[in-house]
Order: C-alpha cells, then sequence, then structure tokens
C-alpha cells in the first residue's frame, strides 16, 4: 500500500509539472515583433559628453532648433498603433522640454545615421513633413521619459520614420508689443538613452484601415524642415500630453486621443487574439497528453491489487 501511495504522489507531481509546462507555453508574452531599428541625430552644437553612446539629442534656442533626431523602425505583420518611449539621460531644464514627432518628408526618407554615432551636422538632418502627421510627446511627470503615440501615422510597407524635433509653445507675453510672436521655441538641452525594439510598443491586430491625422498647412512658403510660427492672432494653446493635429485649416485645435491604448496597455500580452488562442489550445493538448502518460504509467507499474479505477467500469480486483 505504502509503494502505490508512492507511486500516486509521483505521478501528482509529475502532472503538476505538466500543468506549469502547458500554461507557460498558452499565456508567456510574446517577443517584441518591431526591427530595423534606426537611429541618429544631427546638431549645430559641438558633441555633447551627457548623450550616451548610440544615444540621441535634442536642443533648442529662441533662434530655433539646434539639435533633432530621427527614428526609423519595421512592424512585423498585423502589428498597429506604434508608441515610441525615449528614455532621459539627462535634460536641461527638465521643465522646458517640448518635442513633437513627425513624419520623415519623401525626399529625406533614405537618410542614414551619422558616422560614428553622430551627431551628423545639422545641415544634413533628414526634413520633416508635419503635414503628414504630427504628434507632440509627453513628458512624464518625473521628466523621465517622452512618449509619442503614433497610432494615428501612416507607415510605409510596415515602416515608420519620423523625425524627433523641439516643439513651438506658447509665447510668455503674447501680443505685448508688435511683432511679439504668439509662439516661440524653448530654450533647453536633452540626452537621451538609446533606443532599440524595447523602446517601441505596438498593438497584434489586422492593419489599421483608418486614415492618418494631418495638421494644417505651415504659415510659411514652401517646404520647410520644422514648423513655423503660428499667425499672428492665432488661439495659444496649452500643450497636452500625446496629442495629434488633425487638417482644418488656420490655426493647429489640439485633440487629445480618446481610444488610443497607453504605452502600458499598448505593451500588455492580448488575450484574446488569434494567436494566443492557438497557444492556449496547444498548452491544453500538452496537459491532456501528460495526463494521459501518467495514468497509462501508473496503471503499468502499479500492482494489480493497488491499480486504482480509471473508470467506473473496471473490473474489481481478483480476490487473492
Amino acid at each position: 500500500m505504502m509503494k502505490a501511495r508512492l507511486f500516486t504522489r509521483i505521478g501528482a507531481a509529475g502532472c503538476a509539472l505538466a500543468a506549469c509546462g502547458a500554461t507557460w507555453a498558452a499565456f508567456a508574452p510574446a517577443a517584441s515583433a518591431v526591427s530595423s531599428v534606426q537611429t541618429g541625430y544631427w546638431s549645430n552644437l559641438p558633441a555633447a559628453p551627457q548623450v550616451p553612446a548610440g544615444g540621441l539629442e535634442i536642443a533648442s534656442s529662441v533662434n530655433g532648433p539646434e539639435a533633432v533626431a530621427a527614428v526609423r523602425f519595421t512592424l512585423a505583420d498585423g502589428e498597429t498603433s506604434p508608441v515610441l518611449t525615449l528614455k532621459v539621460a539627462q535634460a536641461q531644464p527638465q521643465t522646458q522640454l517640448a518635442i513633437e514627432a513627425c513624419q520623415v518628408a519623401t525626399g529625406s526618407a533614405g537618410w542614414t545615421p551619422p558616422d560614428a554615432g553622430g551627431p551628423g551636422a545639422m545641415s544634413s538632418a533628414p526634413k520633416a513633413d508635419c503635414q503628414g502627421g504630427l504628434v507632440a510627446g509627453a513628458v512624464a511627470a518625473d521628466g523621465s521619459t517622452v512618449t509619442f503615440d503614433l497610432s494615428l501615422m501612416a507607415t510605409d510597407g510596415g515602416v515608420m520614420d519620423v523625425v524627433l524635433q523641439p516643439s513651438l509653445v506658447p509665447s510668455p507675453a503674447p501680443g505685448t508689443a508688435p511683432g511679439v510672436p504668439d509662439t516661440v521655441y524653448p530654450t533647453y538641452d536633452a540626452a537621451f538613452k538609446p533606443v532599440d525594439a524595447g523602446a517601441i510598443a505596438a498593438t497584434a491586430g489586422p492593419p489599421s484601415t483608418s486614415g492618418s491625422a494631418s495638421p494644417p498647412p505651415s504659415s510659411g512658403g514652401g517646404a520647410v524642415a520644422y514648423p513655423a510660427p503660428a499667425p499672428a492672432g492665432a488661439p495659444t494653446v496649452n500643450l497636452p500630453p500625446a496629442t495629434t493635429t488633425t487638417e482644418t485649416g488656420g490655426a493647429a485645435p489640439v485633440v487629445a486621443p480618446s481610444t488610443q491604448p497607453s504605452n502600458a496597455a499598448a505593451s500588455a500580452p492580448a488575450v484574446l487574439t488569434k494567436k494566443h488562442n492557438l497557444r492556449l489550445l496547444f498548452g491544453i493538448g500538452m496537459l491532456s497528453s501528460d495526463l494521459l502518460f501518467v495514468l497509462l504509467w501508473l496503471d503499468r507499474k502499479l500492482p494489480a491489487e493497488d491499480k486504482p479505477l480509471i473508470s467506473i467500469y473496471d473490473p474489481p480486483p481478483l480476490a487473492s
């Protein structure tokens, strides 16, 4: 009888291990689908020691952008709603951070990272096409990250290509004197840690059929690398987190995305997807086969009088 109990306990332990393996197979998170991440930055300033190797720099002064960056990456088939998160290495002053993401202009689509990790010359920086989509970065409360929800930006064959540059902000004293603009560039210098696939979250699912958002035409004539100041008399808008402009003409209204997932939600594994359902079925199949194997093994190893009844149709053991 003690021998039978030992085999029973061994069988129960095997079943527990099989259940753990099946559960992991069904619910283990999938690896990131983002690939081919390329980054670079270009600056009017000398190489800054606070920029880590492989990192980025974005800077601005009252005269305009002093350093800009670009990020290009590829989504897997069916992946949508990318969210890019930059990790701040150092920012001076932190409270002045105002950064926007715009699509790379068609003429600059062939940009390559500067030699030796940058910075490259500002004159060779890729140009921004903010009419093709503009997203304001959301700065974390502690200033440690800047997040860009790129959900409404169009991709070219799954390739997302954006310029990260300083944003215009409301002037501290608009309209106080003739010629004083309503918007100005803030003064700051920010260094960011290297961007890899882990800095980009995407949502699994079929490609979205909705079009991309685009901002109004620039007030300046012709193509411009950076957004020109808003026309005089345009309403002043406080920059909210993770906003996207839409084409309405005139001054750009700010539309907060109400249904887009947060960075945490986008990176969480989705359970109700075809991929995870298949993994769940695979896990159940593994568990069932392992349980059947343990029962057959017990039936073979136990003496006839100690074998448990597998079903109600098993005959009782013969009397000795």
